[in-house]
């Protein structure tokens, strides 16, 4: 492996690494999988720190050519679909270890092959539905809840305002939720509002990020944990607020 080939092998893997927290894996999870790869291709030495907005490393090869790069994170989010198929395409590597050129190609065509496709509709649908009439709705709480489920999932598929800010996308979104949820109610599909709105505020709740931040604390990763975990809360409190505007704008429970 010569200098360019080193450069070119680092900046591949620390991309898988990259998408893979943005997807939402933990950290000791990432760090591992980039440590494999590197020993299928039997790198020398291999340091990585990894952290939620920032991975960094430096190899050495058995010719002797050392390497570091850096890689910012950005934005996150939860899709265990694109980690499946990150986490098949890392052990896919180190099987083959295929050329190093040809390892950029085939990250895209593993995140290519995962789409938001209408099948996660039907989950945003069954999930909200059930949730509303397990904290004890009726079955048209449920039903309003799923209509509302259904509406959340083409906004989020269409507007992506996540873009720009995860609180001020989830905050907008928990709004016109609730205020959909209350305006369905009042015109006589369901029966509970609250019922109503505690199934589709079930759709934001980072309970898998929240998690994950506890997981890498207890893995040692504290910078990254603690700063999941503020974010879960802080996400968790412009739930609450958007549905509380919505709540205090249309009447609501009030």
């Amino acid at each position: 492996m010569n200098k360019k080939q080193c450069e070119e092998f680092l900046e591949a893997v620390l991309n898988i690494g990259k998408l893979m927290i943005q997807f939402g894996a933990e950290i000791s999870r990432v760090e591992d999988a980039f440590l494999r790869i590197c020993k299928a291709y039997n790198i020398s030495k291999v340091e990585i720190h990894a952290i939620t907005t920032l991975i960094v490393s430096t190899i050495k090869t058995e010719e002797g050519i050392i390497s570091t790069q850096s890689v910012r994170v950005g934005r996150t989010s939860n899709n265990l679909g694109a980690l499946e198929a990150l986490n098949a395409l890392s052990r896919n590597i180190c099987n083959t270890t295929p050329k190093i050129e040809e390892i950029p190609k085939m990250t895209n065509k593993a995140i290519a092959s995962v789409k938001m496709s209408y099948y996660n509709c039907i989950g945003y649908v069954i999930s909200a539905g059930a949730f509303a009439v397990f904290f004890g709705g009726s079955w048209l709480d449920g039903i309003v809840s799923a209509i509302v489920g259904g509406i959340v999932y083409l906004m989020d598929k269409f507007f992506k305002v996540e873009d720009d800010s995860k609180l001020i996308w989830t905050m907008i979104m928990s709004f016109i939720a609730g205020s959909i949820s209350i305006l369905l109610v009042k015109l006589g599909i369901g029966h509970n509002i609250d019922k109503v709105i505690i199934g589709v505020a079930m759709l934001f709740i980072p309970s898998l990020a929240l998690i994950n931040g506890v997981k890498d604390m207890f893995y040692r990763n504290i910078i990254s944990g603690l700063f999941r975990v503020i974010e879960a809360v802080l996400v968790g409190a412009t739930i609450a607020t958007g549905f509380g505007l919505a709540i205090a704008t249309w009447g609501g429970i009030l």
